[in-house]
């Protein structure tokens, strides 16, 4: 495939590459006393930087948030209908970035929230980077998606190994799958908050980019549930549903 179009999904996927955001379906997760998510349907870069622009410089979600609009778009190009060899999923994609990018590409708004951050979002989003055990802490107590976020990606690298779980792979060719099984459990929480991952939202838009994927509802764990093994998705769904009853317990999800 040598269109431009298809490049571009593809310089996408590389900028948004490593750690990837996963959801056990956000409504899984979603108690309905809970705040409403960072990111609400049908909202548009402008309607984002209205709401965290005077934010974006101490609260850093708002900055994660915009950011991560800010990628989507730094590379639109309104003119991608006349590209040749449009795929579908890069047909979706692009249909979703005329509304979502407002018909204007973001690359100087990308460079100036990439300065206030230092980071892109998906590379462990703080100054710090957490141990294993603040990683379990904050998997357990954050409401924070760009802190549970961190919590996840340590959880996946540390050279340590959290044990929470192993019994539901142990017997199964998953084990040395396990801590990426753990890290897309508490990506599901960050879902919740962020709200990022459901059927047009930033996660799940970039993620569908890089795996040319997208089509019209497609949500995150929709994706995610074609690529891993029923055992998995089951592994994940346990683990979810035992981080959310001890974050119940502990007043954190009501």
């Amino acid at each position: 495939m040598g269109s431009r179009g298809t490049g571009k999904v593809r310089r996408l996927a590389l900028i948004c590459v490593g750690v990837a955001v996963v959801a056990i379906g956000a409504s899984t997760v979603r108690a309905s006393s809970s705040p409403l998510p960072l990111e609400r349907p049908d909202d548009t870069f402008e309607t984002l930087h209205a709401r965290f622009d005077d934010r974006a410089a101490e609260d850093p979600d708002a900055l994660h948030m915009l950011v991560q609009a800010a990628i989507l778009c730094r590379e639109y190009d309104p003119n991608w209908k006349s590209e040749p060899y449009i795929t579908n999923s890069f047909r979706v994609f692009g249909t979703w970035q005329d509304r979502f990018c407002g018909g204007v590409n973001r690359g100087s708004d990308y460079v100036r929230y990439k300065a206030l951050g230092g980071t892109t979002p998906w590379n462990s989003p703080v100054a710090k980077p957490l141990t294993l055990d603040e990683a379990v802490e904050v998997a357990l107590t954050s409401d924070s998606p760009t802190r549970l976020e961190s919590a996840a990606y340590t959880i996946e690298n540390a050279p340590q190994r959290w044990e929470f779980g192993a019994n539901l792979v142990r017997y199964t060719a998953t084990i040395p799958n396990l801590g990426q099984l753990q890290g897309m459990a508490v990506r599901s929480i960050a879902c919740r908050y962020s709200g990022a991952c459901d059927a047009g939202g930033m996660d799940t838009m970039w993620m569908c980019a890089r795996d040319r994927l997208c089509k019209p509802s497609l949500t995150v764990f929709g994706m995610w549930a074609m690529q891993h093994s029923p055992v998995e998705m089951a592994a994940v769904r346990s683990m979810l549903q035992q981080l959310m009853q001890e974050r119940e317990r502990r007043g954190v999800d009501r």
